[in-house]
């Protein structure tokens, strides 16, 4: 969104939104570690715990940007 001309003064609000879907990427077992508690594990108590891996997020990002010309 914006209000005003770009060669003059102007105000601009840009958003971006995004989410992870959990089951979106296929996670190589080199990405666990197999040595934790099984109750603390990934996985349903499994002893599988990710490593070097971030978990499923959401992201916003709000971004303005504004010029304000003083002469002609």
């Amino acid at each position: 969104m914006g209000y005003g001309n770009q060669n003059r003064s102007y105000v601009m609000l840009s958003g971006f939104y995004a989410r992870d879907d959990e089951g979106s990427i296929d996670v190589p077992d080199s990405f666990f570690d197999e040595q934790q508690d099984p109750e603390a594990g990934f996985g349903g108590g499994t002893g599988r715990t990710r490593r070097n891996f971030s978990p499923p997020a959401e992201n916003l990002l709000v971004s303005p940007e504004f010029q304000v010309s003083l002469f002609g």
